[in-house]
């Protein structure tokens, strides 16, 4: 094993215009909405319970990982969906989910017409602005979405 960077890390850094903090950024930006996405499958796992045996403490652990693992098995999109379908996120923070995942998609599914940076707001998320909005933001959203106590 070698302490060396990998002769393709260049390339990549290089290809999106990347420095090292840069690549911070874009990292937390994808963390951040990976958190978003754990929130909506909890809020919805908590209410496929609510309406079936109404308590978590009415499930072996078995049942619980298999309500998990059904509301897992969407995309983001599907989870925020379901989400909105079964009223357990606030309107107020729609927007917020809305345009984080727009942002990554732009990014995860290049084209021709898309974006090649992600974006939040119209704010470039690799840049220290862009993050800074998209972070306050993305704590608006978790103070809304709790992990659901049933």
């Amino acid at each position: 094993m070698t302490d060396l960077p990998h002769p393709l890390e260049k390339y990549l850094l290089d290809n999106y215009g990347f420095d090292r903090d840069r690549l911070e950024r874009l990292g937390l930006f994808l963390l951040g909405h990976l958190l978003m996405d754990q929130r909506l499958i909890a809020a919805v796992a908590a209410d496929m319970v609510k309406k079936g045996s109404g308590s978590y403490a009415n499930l072996s652990l078995a049942e619980w990982q298999d309500i998990v693992a059904l509301a897992a098995e969407r995309t983001f999109l599907r989870h925020l969906n379901e989400a909105k379908a079964r009223n357990v996120i606030p309107d107020r923070i729609l927007p917020i989910a809305e345009d984080a995942n727009r942002g990554r998609d732009t990014f995860m599914h290049f084209g021709p017409t898309k974006a090649m940076l992600p974006q939040y707001k119209g704010l470039d998320v690799t840049t220290p602005e862009g993050l800074r909005v998209f972070l306050d933001d993305l704590l608006d959203f978790l103070n809304a979405m709790p992990f659901p106590v049933i």
